[in-house]
């Protein structure tokens, strides 16, 4: 199967899969979750970054507006363009032997569904983290908070590309609705 062909939407983890749906062959595939590298990682960035803005308080201490503002819309365009290729790039380059065709039984697509809500709250708390932090760096000019923005920009670009909720919220829809007629057809034939 050829990832950069096909317009996959990520459905979400299930078991220990990640499920994908193909908008064109109108088909589930399934694949195999690695190693969450992240677990790992988290720890020491989060320390490093500590250090880091400690850092750049220490040099630059209280800066200009001005340069608070150009560095910030900066920041912003290479974070939301950069996570964009970042996603792009990593959905190409997935690994195709992975992926195999599934079926979904009712139980599976609602446990999907479900677990889709928590995404969308999880959007809405990056979005309040990186308001908050946005107030946070402008009153006071810490590094800190202009790193915690950093994050939170990343993470809410990252999740709207990878999920594309509209999609999968339409998609959801349609499959519960095809579901229920087919539960439908079956009590109708008995």
């Amino acid at each position: 199967m050829d990832t950069s062909v096909k317009n996959l939407i990520s459905m979400g983890p299930l078991e220990d899969s990640f499920i994908y749906y193909d908008l064109g062959d109108q088909v589930f595939y399934s694949a195999k979750q690695g190693m969450n590298y992240l677990a790992i990682a988290a720890p020491i960035a989060i320390y490093s970054l500590q250090r880091l803005s400690k850092l750049l308080n220490q040099t630059f201490g209280d800066v200009s507006s001005l340069f608070n503002l150009i560095f910030f819309i900066l920041m912003s365009l290479f974070l939301v363009f950069g996570t964009i290729f970042l996603a792009k790039s990593t959905r190409r380059n997935m690994k195709t032997d992975r992926f195999r065709k599934v079926r979904l039984t009712k139980a599976n697509i609602k446990t999907l569904r479900r677990k889709s809500r928590w995404t969308v709250l999880v959007e809405i708390f990056c979005f309040l983290m990186i308001l908050f932090s946005i107030y946070r760096y402008f009153t006071y000019s810490d590094f800190q908070f202009l790193i915690i923005y950093m994050l939170g920009i990343f993470s809410l670009v990252y999740m709207v590309y990878e999920f594309q909720m509209k999609t999968r919220k339409r998609l959801f829809k349609e499959l519960m609705e095809t579901l229920q007629d087919d539960s439908r057809g079956k009590e109708g034939d008995m």
